[in-house]
């Protein structure tokens, strides 16, 4: 029962909140041939966003860009491995532990495994890098 922890990098984009929105970034993240690894989108009262893990960051704030976004890059804390009753726990303990606030954080599980991700401001996501001895 391992669980693997990296860091990532993300790509933050404010969308219009409007149907299709998300559909035009991926898209076009598509025709440029930039893979999309994960993403989670929300929208709030007056705006919407999406973060993205990719895998040829550069290629897609060039993408973006030239879609008139302003991709914002930040690193987060991807964990994955084996599901069991209790993964997710664990890995919040460790972090609550070490007094790290997240800021957002997110958990799937499907045959058997599991993955997550766990955002925190700048300062924090420094504690977590520290904690989980990533560089």
């Amino acid at each position: 029962m391992t669980t693997n922890i990296k860091k990532i990098t993300t790509l933050s984009v404010e969308l219009d909140a409007n149907p299709g929105s998300l559909n035009h970034v991926f898209k076009a993240l598509k025709d440029a041939c930039v893979y999309v690894q994960s993403s989670w989108a929300y929208e709030t009262k007056s705006k919407a966003e999406t973060v993205l893990c990719v895998n040829d960051t550069d290629k897609a704030i060039e993408v973006l860009k030239g879609l008139k976004k302003k991709p914002i890059e930040r690193c987060a804390i991807y964990a994955d491995g084996t599901d069991y009753t209790g993964v997710y726990s664990e890995v919040l303990n460790k972090i609550a532990d070490a007094n790290i606030n997240l800021t957002a954080s997110d958990v799937q599980a499907i045959h058997g495994n599991f993955v997550s991700v766990f955002f925190a401001d700048e300062n924090n996501t420094q504690k977590m890098l520290d904690l989980f001895e990533l560089t």
